[in-house]
């Protein structure tokens, strides 16, 4: 029996006490180690793959991905985001999960396999059928590790995730895809390194979290994980036809190779970007539905959270794609020179994804998913007229749209934390201007460099070495010291706007020690 409802006792450490200081920066710890592994794993494997196969194999895989994605939010209906997000559940609550996790699964599976050749209507490729009846059993082994991987990530235990993801896609899906892409496999060998991920996954994330596997379908445990599960899943579906309608129109109109060359840029930045913000939200969700009830809590953390996130992705994306040329080259190979344009675009509104997903984790931590639905009907119907708009332009057109509806995404999030969080527009400004002014830098930068590599004929990989390590420097410089130490001025400016803190608080002292150690000497404040 895996006993979760806490003992009043005990009610308090995991409501905002300093048990769960401790056990969010562990969590972070670990999460941060897993995403970096994963993510140097990610680009070393996509850097293998892209010179065994072609553009066109990415894209079929890529096609029955958007597809399988879709109906993972039915498999799951955000049974696993309830099972964290709720403040307290019982052993009669993870039977029902488990159990409704695995029948939904098991019948996404039997619906895939039937009507899988209808997705040769959409995407106009029968290559797609076949893959998406294998890869439709992802569905069933995704359905074995909801349960656990929630528990696990309710309980804050992110070693164990750590370790479940590592493992996973280190011994399974790099060697498994390498070695059988080599062997002429083509795009079969995505599909089995997938496969074989998720089976790990299911595997490991049951090992580490032993709960009752029991069947039960009562009535009030899912009545209750459904009603904030199902609303969270419907919201995921429209987000998820707002990210996917791009490569779906690809797919349709302009057929599996501009699509895969579509994936491979979006991949190339979102994935990396990804693991740095996921490890940190993920966190963020589990700790912060424990404390939901804490507004000035909650806004805190936003506010210093979006600090950094901007400090740090905003330089790092808009440097990438500065060097878009030297990136795609080096880690893709020549083959995918029309990926070039793709990935600058990507690049440079990556950022803005994801200051804006993590917003909308706010909506669901505070339950303000009415806000959330109305913007996910709005970001979809912009993509659209921006779709029928721009995609005469090709390829480089439907980049473009989906470009345009993330920041018009990011602007609506900006505006709605000033009611849900109720912080001053100024606030919420201040806490990103410096990511801002550190991105301008790294981009002028980087051009430069590439431009003098250019100038001296050096080669492409020595370019973008040179490139990295000279953003990095530079990233470092303006975060720890520059301009006054500005990072920890926006956070310190944000926090101050958000609510009045006075410097004899715990947080007014850990301000003013990251400015005498991370910043310049300066006056100090009155």
């Amino acid at each position: 029996m895996h006993l979760v409802k806490p003992e009043p006792s005990s009610q308090a450490n995991l409501t905002g006490g300093t048990d769960l200081t401790g056990r969010t920066v562990s969590g972070l710890r670990w999460s941060y180690l897993a995403s970096g592994v994963n993510a140097v794993l990610q680009v070393a494997v996509t850097a293998f793959l892209a010179r065994l196969l072609y553009p066109d194999a990415f894209g079929v895989v890529a096609m029955a991905g958007v597809l399988l994605r879709f109906g993972q939010y039915f498999a799951q209906m955000g049974v696993g985001r309830a099972l964290v997000q709720r403040p307290d559940i019982s052993n009669r609550d993870i039977r029902a999960a488990f159990t409704s996790s695995v029948l939904l699964g098991a019948a996404l599976s039997a619906l895939f396999w039937v009507a899988a050749p209808l997705s040769v209507f959409l995407f106009h490729d029968p290559q797609v059928v076949p893959i998406l009846r294998v890869s439709g059993l992802s569905f069933v082994l995704a359905g074995l590790s909801t349960t656990a991987l929630a528990l696990l990530q309710r309980e804050l235990r992110f070693r164990s995730i750590a370790v479940i993801e590592m493992a996973s896609y280190a011994l399974v899906y790099g060697p498994l895809g390498v070695a059988l892409a080599y062997a002429g496999l083509g795009p079969w060998s995505l599909v089995a390194a997938a496969l074989g991920q998720t089976a790990l996954t299911a595997v490991l994330a049951y090992s580490f979290s032993r709960h009752t596997v029991r069947p039960s379908l009562d009535t009030a445990s899912l009545r209750a994980l459904y009603s904030f599960g199902s609303r969270v899943s419907g919201i995921s579906v429209l987000e998820f036809l707002a990210l996917n309608l791009n490569p779906l129109w690809i797919g349709n109109r302009l057929g599996a190779t501009a699509l895969g060359i579509y994936n491979r840029g979006f991949s190339l930045i979102n994935v990396p970007a990804y693991y740095f913000t996921a490890s940190l939200t993920r966190v963020m969700f589990s700790s912060m539905s424990r404390v939901q009830t804490d507004t000035a809590k909650l806004r805190r953390t936003y506010i210093a959270v979006t600090a950094v996130f901007a400090a740090l992705l905003i330089p790092a994306c808009w440097g990438a794609a500065a060097a878009s040329q030297q990136v795609v080259l080096v880690l893709l190979g020549p083959r995918w020179t029309e990926a070039i344009p793709i990935f600058a675009i990507l690049a440079a509104v990556a950022p803005f994804t994801f200051l804006a997903g993590l917003s909308g984790l706010m909506c669901e931590v505070t339950a303000a998913l009415n806000p959330k639905v109305i913007l996910s009907v709005a970001r979809l119907a912009a993509l659209v007229i921006l779709l029928l708009a721009l995609s005469p332009f090709g390829l480089v057109g439907c980049t473009l749209a989906y470009a345009i509806e993330e920041l018009l995404q990011y602007a609506a999030y900006f505006l709605l934390m000033r009611s849900v969080l109720a912080t001053p527009v100024r606030g919420l400004w201040a806490c990103q201007a410096a990511g801002y002014a550190f991105g301008s830098v790294v981009v002028a930068l980087t051009l430069v460099v590439g431009w003098l590599a250019g100038a001296a004929h050096l080669p492409m990989w020595l370019t973008l070495t040179i490139q990295v390590a000279a953003g990095s420097c530079m990233l470092m410089i303006l975060v720890l010291r520059g301009f006054s130490g500005a990072v920890w001025t926006a956070v310190g400016s944000g926090l101050r706007w958000a609510e009045r803190i006075e410097l004899a608080s715990r947080s007014g002292r850990v301000m003013l020690w990251l400015d005498s150690h991370a910043a310049r000497p300066r006056s100090p404040r009155t």
